[in-house]
């Protein structure tokens, strides 16, 4: 029942009461005039704004009908003041109608989730009120914010994935989501204790299916040159940090697998480290293992002397079948498209992982990219590309003789626990291009050579050579090259910083003044500490190498002036021994100031 009706009840009832007591009394009720304009008791104290609106109503009531009039209205509160609600001052009511709806308007793009403003609406003169109703109306306004955060499943924790600035997985994270009760179809999810320590809060559209981080976030790690290393999601870094113009790129919400990819990019003041798909993987959903990997596994000439081009390929546990393709130049999309159908030419279907061949009798030299692409019972999951410069002709080595090397990279990986990284020096064949002055390379130093191995450790189908370019004795880089080897976690690869900088469009001279460069001095190639970089077939990230500084080749003229021997080994570490710092947990430490934008797309299939 309404105040004011239960009150003129109550009235009425006092009313009789007292005529019964006094029969010779001459009283009479009295009566009330006007219009008698009141707000409802029950109008809620709360009004809830809708971000996908610009106004709500108000209804105003009153109780004679007869006349058309116009009531004025004193507005107050922070809402009105703070510019974000329009209350009008006055209200209309046509006549014979009992209810007049006063629209109030605002700004949807100045709501703030969680902030309500106090607003006060009051009859404006006394000769309109009635006082049996609510003159005055007291009420705050703003957009509800979400619900409770709540686990996103029974398992309750995630797993996230770094490809970008920092390498490796923060695993059984706390994951939970929430939703917005005014728009449905928003919602953000809350991964807890990642990088530094950051509680991480990424907005989901159902709708549109985009995954963004539009703000601002502070990693909580302070770089030893450049500070504090902060990070937010493409768009807010290019239109909001740098103030340009860019094509929108997006993350992504794999409700089926439970993956969600984030477009994160990490910068300082000074510029910005890069810009990747790091990946949330929710805990307790049965996703199968569509994972592929594909890299250059080097030219083959047969013993017919033809020509053919080598694809590792590394399937995941679950992958039915993979179509594997060579493409001239980098991969597009249109190309692409026709490899996920099937269509592309040349094109290799497989189902089991291991070296697929191209025939490249006709190819000519420049740049290829091999793709795969995994299926599950015929339905595209994942891929995966490498991109490489192949040459034709034929390269004349001509043979140095025995030199020393000493291997500081994957024993910085692998190592007993109790004696800690032993860098191990021995003797190694050492060839030089005589069509390139200063490329040399070491003839498989991860094979038979390597006093580390035992038997079955690498593969012995062929020569993994590695090649030293060293054309400027103060410019050496190593590109990354599979070295044969694996000891249980994938093919190992080496590589070094520079050659990095190089593939991501840097000159070799600004390699030199980064001082990311090796250096040949009197027979005896060496590198700058952590200017080394080793990683897995199959393993996106990278780690440093040559962390004590013990890396170097010693050219065969130069050995009888080395005082250094070969020393042979004949036990190594268990492969369980593997440590990653948390030095090496840092995979991109190259600071980029360039005006690129091109992004590196996720490898999941949408």
């Amino acid at each position: 029942m309404k105040l004011n009706q239960l009150f003129l009840g109550l009235l009425g009832l006092m009313t009789v009461t007292f005529v019964a007591c006094d029969d010779d009394d001459d009283y009479t009720r009295a009566t009330i005039s006007g219009n008698q304009v009141y707000f409802s008791n029950e109008l809620p104290g709360t009004q809830e704004m809708s971000t996908t609106a610009n106004s709500f109503t108000i209804p105003v009531n009153r109780q004679e009908t007869t006349e058309a009039i116009t009531v004025p209205l004193q507005v107050s509160g922070e809402g009105v003041t703070s510019g974000i609600y329009s209350v009008p001052t006055s209200v209309s009511f046509p006549a014979g109608s009992n209810t007049a709806n006063l629209v109030i308007s605002y700004d949807p793009t100045k709501l703030e989730f969680g902030d309500y403003k106090n607003i006060r609406i009051q009859l404006g003169e006394e000769g309109y009120t009635t006082p049996y109703g609510l003159s005055v109306y007291d009420f705050e306004a703003g957009v509800s914010q979400w619900t409770e955060w709540m686990p996103y499943n029974d398992a309750g924790t995630a797993d996230y994935y770094y490809t970008n600035f920092f390498s490796g997985t923060d695993d059984d994270c706390d994951f939970y989501v929430r939703h917005n009760t005014i728009v449905p179809n928003e919602h953000q999810f809350r991964i807890d204790n990642i990088m530094a320590g950051v509680d991480l809060i990424l907005d989901y559209d159902d709708k549109t299916g985009y995954v963004t981080y539009f703000h601002e976030g502070d990693t909580k790690y302070n770089h030893s040159s450049y500070g504090e290393v902060m990070f937010a999601d493409y768009n807010y870094y290019w239109t909001v940090v740098r103030g340009e113009d860019a094509t929108p790129v997006y993350g992504s919400f794999d409700e089926k697998k439970g993956i969600i990819s984030i477009p994160l990019c990490y910068y300082v003041s000074a510029g910005y480290f890069g810009y990747a798909d790091e990946y949330i993987y929710i805990d307790g959903i049965d996703r199968s293992d569509a994972t592929c990997a594909v890299q250059y596994g080097g030219k083959l000439i047969t013993p017919d002397e033809s020509t053919w081009i080598v694809a590792n390929v590394t399937l995941g546990e679950d992958v039915t079948s993979a179509y594997v393709a060579l493409v001239p130049g980098e991969l597009e999309q249109e190309t692409f498209a026709q490899i996920v159908a099937g269509t592309y030419t040349p094109l290799q279907e497989i189902t089991a992982s291991g070296e697929v061949k191209f025939n490249a009798e006709n190819y000519e030299d420049g740049l290829y990219t091999l793709v795969v692409v995994s299926m599950i019972d015929g339905e595209p999951q994942e891929y995966d590309y490498s991109t490489f410069e192949f040459v034709t002709t034929a390269s004349a080595w001509t043979s140095l003789g025995t030199g020393l090397y000493t291997e500081d990279a994957i024993v910085e990986v692998y190592y007993d626990e109790e004696v800690g990284p032993q860098p191990v020096t021995y003797e190694v064949e050492i060839e030089e291009n005589a069509e390139t002055p200063g490329l040399y390379r070491l003839v498989n130093p991860y094979g038979a050579a390597f006093p580390l191995n035992r038997e079955g450790d690498w593969d012995a189908s062929r020569n993994w050579n590695i090649e030293v370019n060293c054309e400027d004795a103060e410019g050496v880089y190593i590109d990354l090259q599979p070295t044969g080897l694996d000891w249980g976690d994938g093919l190992y690869y080496l590589y070094s910083l520079a050659s990095y900088y190089l593939d991501s469009g840097y000159d070799l001279s600004y390699a030199k003044e980064k001082g990311v460069t090796g250096s040949l001095v009197d027979g005896h190639i060496t590198f700058p500490v952590k200017t080394l970089l080793q990683t897995f077939e199959g393993d996106e990230s990278l780690y440093y190498a040559n962390q004590q500084g013990a890396f170097e080749i010693v050219l065969p003229s130069a050995v009888e002036k080395s005082h250094r021997k070969a020393i042979k080994g004949s036990v190594r570490p268990h492969k369980s021994s593997l440590h990653i710092t948390k030095d090496m947990r840092i995979v991109n430490d190259i600071l980029l100031n360039d005006n690129s934008k091109s992004f590196r797309q996720s490898k999941f299939i949408k």
